[in-house]
């Protein structure tokens, strides 16, 4: 059995492509912006890659890797160490246990099923945030806003994901 050294550094561009995107929405999900009011809504990309990748294509986002990004995204933000990566993991794995189910659903139940589960997420953060901090909440407009936020632009960045999607092998 021979190696198509060019088939495999081509799989491996695609693969290190999505994980590039993945990168960039992380460091995306904790810019602020100069806009009055606002500047503290931040939409959950990452939450958005690994519920999207979760479904189609599993092997993008392994249980490491996902707790990884968690705890990126806990240090960039000044988040309780863990917080993230804990809530990231259960994403990952309730959603890859659903992937049967979910692979089968039109594209209108996955952004419903996302925005519930962004709910839940921001639920279990919000909790978890007044345990791990000794009682000092999340400001629950913010909260809110942003899983608002990040339902409204869950299509146009899937579509980002669709075309990677399209680039990477089908026995990836």
């Amino acid at each position: 059995m021979t190696v198509d050294w060019r088939e495999r550094i081509g799989w491996l561009w695609r693969m290190a492509l999505v994980q590039a995107v993945t990168l960039i929405l992380l460091i995306l999900g904790t810019l602020s912006f100069a806009i009055p009011y606002l500047s503290e809504i931040r939409p959950y990309f990452v939450m958005m890659a690994i519920f999207y990748w979760s479904i189609y294509r599993p092997s993008v986002v392994s249980p490491v890797l996902v707790f990884m990004l968690g705890l990126a995204l806990d240090i960039l933000t000044q988040a309780p160490i863990g917080l993230n990566a804990f809530i990231f993991v259960v994403l990952q794995w309730v959603v890859s246990h659903q992937r049967v189910f979910l692979m089968g659903q039109p594209y209108v139940m996955i952004w419903i099923g996302f925005g519930f589960t962004a709910a839940l997420c921001a639920s279990i953060q919000f909790l978890m945030y007044l345990i791990l901090s000794g009682g000092v909440p999340l400001p629950t407009d913010t909260l809110v806003a942003s899983t608002i936020l990040t339902f409204v632009l869950f299509p146009p960045v899937s579509l980002i994901f669709i075309f990677l999607h399209r680039l990477l092998p089908q026995t990836a």
